[in-house]
């Protein structure tokens, strides 16, 4: 077993309110339960600090001399294997004695050797001990006589137990020293250091109790009688446990309490209350730690672990698969009903309350929200500027939307959220997200021109991206187009604006333009008196700008006037059409003609005889 190198003096945090006193450590290991309990008592406080780390390359020079004598074993009989393994750990034993003595009187670098070579040693110590055992038993198998050295592996076996008690009682020792030295230091760094040694002596706390178990382990492999010494490992293992789930209890509040200052704090005080904060959490994890390896060593004790599993999940808020011993997901449950429960009794009241007033707030920015989009709306039906409908309908759509926002803040300001960080946050977002959607923001740009400058409106015939209708709609990133067939297109803005638009109602009148042919025999005077007839007599036709008909080429087959009367916009295809239809009947009753293209055919007869003849 490899032990850690324990500090002989530590300090340990403050906890408010706790153990303001001092005491001196009167210990006794014929009590194990009362011996757990008051190390379990020293846990809750002190936080050891950072272990020691370097190697003295001497201290290994024992386990190099038990791993050379490995060779020769089988040349060996069992009982002066045995008689040399015993021989080892008399003199490793003469080094710990030396090496404990080192680290006390020491300080720095030998306190640090010394500690190594007390880890190296033990290390010999737990092989030798493995070994023995292991001899017996191949002895035994094999039919030899080995009680002569039996004696003396139960006296080795024995002085491991003592020698393991003895750590045990040593460990308690230094946590009172530990204890002691807390209550004098207000240094946070200092704290910290503590809480480092505090996780490397509960880590050897541990491993004390896996060497218990391996101890009783080895007697029961030679035959020797185990029952007390498990029974106490038994009773040693649940008082560990329930120190350390009273631990757990009392740091998980502190941790709660640490958070909560930290959350209520100005930004200013926040970087003086992470140490605590980070003390807390990492106190948690050495306790919850602790707990989890007690629990293996438990469950093969064939020990009760269910309410030490259930305490891990609900502490740790990780589920691992404990939750699936007996009573431990029920325990659970029930454990988090009866908590909802006690909570909605003693918030339900005010968290009612506060959600009536978050509704109410929202409703009145609602509220709020319109009467604003109506005051705009009403501000531009009465402004004289030349506003568009698409314009008009942005800036009433952005207000709204720019309340119920405000409204959002203010409700989770309510709530306690800090809206600030969220701002800023969104501004990196915003930032990332504008980079990703490059093709989507050049739409919201010529969305943006098109408002501006005006090109069209809603209810405008237009003519965008090849596409021939009126305009029905229009977002910062699109515009929705109704084709004269009733078709409906979306066309990014992007399309639009980067090309020509044509605004075909932009202008209240316009100029229908049209052109009618009539056959060379016929009277030009004539046919145009017809068409002057039927312009000047059309309702819809305007006087102002004058209409102009004129001869304005000779085609192929005809003489063709352009007849140019102006109108109205939406008059425009009723002028069209009726004027076309009028110069067809008229045109019929007086005899005029209008040609059309065709194809004269000239046929020639060839007689095939007469060049037969030739």
């Amino acid at each position: 077993m490899k032990w850690p190198v324990l500090p002989l003096r530590a300090n340990c945090v403050k906890l408010p309110g706790l153990f303001n006193f001092n005491f001196s450590i009167v210990m006794s290991f014929r009590n194990l339960t009362s011996q757990a309990a008051f190390l379990s008592f020293l846990l809750l406080a002190c936080f050891p600090a950072n272990s020691m780390a370097e190697v003295d390359e001497q201290s290994s020079e024992a386990i190099q001399e038990a791993s050379t004598e490995e060779a020769g074993v089988s040349e060996k009989s069992p009982e002066s294997i045995v008689e040399d393994a015993i021989e080892q750990i008399a003199a490793q034993r003469e080094i710990i004695q030396e090496s404990k003595k080192a680290y006390r009187e020491s300080e720095g670098g030998a306190r640090e050797a010394a500690s190594i070579r007390l880890q190296n040693a033990e290390e010999v110590i737990q092989k030798q001990l493995d070994e023995i055992v292991e001899i017996f038993n191949e002895a035994k198998e094999n039919g030899e006589d080995i009680t002569s050295v039996q004696p003396e592996i139960e006296k080795i076996l024995e002085e491991d137990l003592t020698a393991l008690n003895d750590e045990i009682t040593r460990a308690i020792t230094r946590l009172g020293e530990i204890f002691k030295e807390r209550e004098q230091e207000e240094d946070k760094k200092e704290r910290m250091l503590i809480l480092q040694r505090t996780k490397d002596i509960i880590k050897y706390v541990d491993q004390l109790f896996q060497s218990l178990l391996a101890n009783a382990e080895r007697k029961q492999a030679v035959g020797m009688d185990t029952q007390e010494d498990l029974a106490k490992l038994d009773e040693l293992l649940v008082a560990w446990a329930d120190g350390l789930t009273t631990s757990i209890q009392l740091i998980a509040k502190n941790k709660d309490a640490a958070e909560a200052a930290y959350n209520k704090a100005p930004e200013d005080s926040k970087a003086e209350l992470q140490g605590d904060l980070d003390e807390a959490k990492e106190r948690l994890v050495i306790s919850t730690t602790s707990l989890q390896e007690t629990i293996q060593i438990m469950k093969k004790r064939d020990l009760d672990t269910s309410q030490y599993s259930k305490l891990l999940i609900s502490s740790t808020g990780k589920i691992t698969q404990d939750i699936f011993e007996k009573g431990v997901a029920i325990s659970l449950f029930s454990e988090w009903l009866d908590k909802a429960e006690v909570w909605i009794k003693e918030n339900g009241a005010s968290l009612l309350f506060q959600l009536v007033v978050l509704i109410l707030i929202l409703i009145a920015f609602r509220f709020l929200a319109v009467l604003v989009s109506r005051l705009i709306s009403r501000a531009f039906d009465r402004s004289k500027l030349q506003i568009s409908h698409l314009f008009k309908e942005f800036a009433i759509s952005m207000s709204r939307k720019l309340v119920m926002l405000l409204g959002i803040l203010v409700v989770l300001s309510q709530i306690g959220i800090d809206v600030g960080p969220m701002l800023a946050g969104l501004g990196v977002a915003g930032f990332v997200i504008g980079f990703a959607l490059q093709n989507t923001l050049s739409n919201f740009a010529s969305g943006m021109m098109i408002l501006i400058y005006r090109p069209f409106d809603v209810g405008d015939a237009v003519e965008v991206d090849g596409v021939v209708g009126k305009v029905k709609a229009m977002t910062l990133v699109s515009t929705t187009v109704l084709t004269f067939d009733n078709q409906q297109l979306i066309i990014p803005n992007n399309n639009i604006w980067g090309n020509t638009i044509k605004n075909i109602t932009a202008r209240k009148v316009r100029r229908v333009d049209m052109t009618f042919g009539i056959g060379y025999g016929d009277d030009i005077a004539r046919a145009e008196a017809i068409l002057w007839k039927l312009v000047k007599e059309h309702p819809l036709v305007l006087e102002d700008p004058e209409p102009v008909i004129k001869v304005s080429a000779l085609g192929a087959s005809s003489v063709d006037f352009i007849v140019r009367p102006w109108s109205n916009t939406v008059d425009y295809w009723d002028v069209y059409w009726d004027i076309t239809r009028g110069v067809k009947e008229e045109f019929d009753k007086a005899g005029v003609s209008i040609p059309f293209p065709q194809s004269d055919v000239h046929l020639y007869q060839h007689d095939a005889t007469q060049e037969e003849k030739a």
